[in-house]
Formats: structure tokens, C-alpha cells, sequence
């Protein structure tokens, strides 16, 4: 009976440790499960953040293409202002010369008629001079 009891025991002992060794070999594999999810998740993580890193460099450099956009297009229509400032400008002056070019002839006409009145004048003058001699010669003979 002793020896059953024993027996018992032993049996009881070894299944116990079987037990024990089958938990620990449980806690190993969860440990290791553990680990890799852990280094899963690491992973995760350093492609999370490359992600990011790349998707605030591709967002920079769409802010700055904006801007090199809105300053090409503020360029373009101050070029575009420019542009009618000087035509508007080329305009006023091909008026201005359309005047003068009217002031000029006009003026020409008037030096023309001016001209023709100092002839007149010089010929009056001179018919003037003729007669008066004549009128002296007469006074004389």
C-alpha cells in the first residue's frame, strides 16, 4: 500500500511537472508571440513614420509649387498691366503726335498765308514807292 501510495505520488509529481513543464513551454511560445508582435508593431511604426516623413516632404513641396504658382501668376499679370500701361501709353502718344501733326500743318498754312501777306505787304510797298515817284516825277516836270 505504501508502495501504490508512493507509486501515487510519483505519478502525481511527474504529471504535476509535466504540467508545469507544458506551462512554461506555453509561456515561452506567448513569449515569442509577444516578441514578434512587438517587433510587428515596431515595424509598423518605423513604416508609419517614413510615411509621414514623406508625405510632409511631398505636402512642402506642394506648398512651395503653389507658391512658385502665385508668384508666376502675380508676375504675369503685373506683365499684363504692364503691357496695357504701355500700350494705353503708345496710344496717348500716337494721339498726341496725330495733334501735333495737325498743329504742325496748320501752322505751316499760316506761315503759307503770313508769307503770301508779307508779299502782298512788300508788293504794296513797292507800288506804293513806284507811284510816289512817279507822283514826284510829275511834281518835278
Amino acid at each position: 500500500k505504501e508502495e501504490d501510495e508512493a507509486r501515487a505520488a510519483e505519478d502525481s509529481a511527474r504529471k504535476e511537472h509535466e504540467e508545469y513543464l507544458e506551462a512554461q513551454r506555453s509561456m515561452d511560445k506567448e513569449r515569442l508571440e509577444a516578441e514578434e508582435a512587438e517587433q510587428h508593431s515596431a515595424e509598423a511604426q518605423r513604416r508609419l513614420k517614413e510615411q509621414d516623413a514623406r508625405a510632409s516632404l511631398e505636402l512642402r513641396e506642394a506648398e512651395e509649387a503653389e507658391a512658385d504658382f502665385a508668384k508666376e501668376e502675380a508676375e504675369a499679370v503685373a506683365a499684363e498691366e504692364d503691357f496695357e500701361r504701355e500700350l494705353r501709353e503708345a496710344e496717348e502718344a500716337e494721339e498726341l503726335a496725330k495733334q501735333m501733326w495737325k498743329l504742325v500743318s496748320e501752322a505751316e498754312k499760316f506761315a503759307i498765308r503770313a508769307m503770301k501777306r508779307v508779299e502782298r505787304a512788300i508788293l504794296k510797298d513797292e507800288a506804293f514807292a513806284d507811284f510816289e515817284k512817279a507822283e514826284q516825277a510829275a511834281i518835278q516836270a
